[in-house]
């Protein structure tokens, strides 16, 4: 699940479009996304999503399977 956040981070969408998307709470989706942020050490949401991925928290596989922040936001 966390991976799947993570890469939901990259893109940039809202706690609220996360949690339909995942199909959870949208307090768990805040609290997770606080927990992985500090475990980072982001400062931003992004930066976390960007942070992970240079780290390897992501294989090129859930970076190309993300939709774009347009599709995201239309949510």
């Amino acid at each position: 699940m966390d991976r799947q956040i993570v890469s939901l981070l990259y893109v940039g969408p809202t706690d609220a479009a996360m949690a339909r998307q995942l199909g959870m709470g949208h307090r768990t989706v805040q609290r997770r996304v606080q927990s992985l942020m500090a475990e980072v050490g982001a400062a931003i949401r992004f930066q976390s999503g960007w942070q992970a991925a240079y780290s390897g928290w992501l294989d090129e596989a859930d970076v190309q399977s993300t939709p774009n922040r347009r599709e995201t936001s239309a949510v």
